[in-house]
């Protein structure tokens, strides 16, 4: 085997210890990116069921939209009166699936409860 020339003046042990550290700290950069990215999503899906919890009885539809939208979530409404409130989508295409499931009357707000699935 042919010896290779110094690389910067190393040798051959110190320059793979050198190559090791490099290799590992692209590596943590890497993660710590990744996981900064999808941290917003995870956090706001696990502050999911105390949103839902920390609605009151007689709140204003308007005002629970107004306080879901403003915590990040998406808003749905639907037919039958109820208004879905979900977790954030990881992609347009992916449906969370998780959320808040709220019925309002008269009075306003009546319940609000968590579904993991809607």
């Amino acid at each position: 085997m042919e010896k290779r020339p110094l690389l910067f003046g190393m040798p051959e042990v110190r320059r793979r210890a050198v190559g090791r550290w490099l290799m590992l700290g692209m590596v943590a950069v890497m993660f710590v990116g990744i996981g900064l990215g999808f941290w917003p999503l995870f956090a706001a899906s696990q502050r999911l069921p105390a949103f839902c919890e920390s609605l009151t009885a007689g709140l204003p539809a308007d005002a629970a939209r107004a306080k879901a939208e403003a915590s990040g979530y998406e808003v749905e409404l639907t037919e039958d009166g109820r208004m879905l409130v979900k977790a954030p989508r990881l992609a347009e295409q992916v449906d969370s699936g998780r959320g808040c499931e709220l019925r309002f009357g008269e009075q306003g707000l009546q319940s609000s409860a968590y579904r993991p699935e809607l």
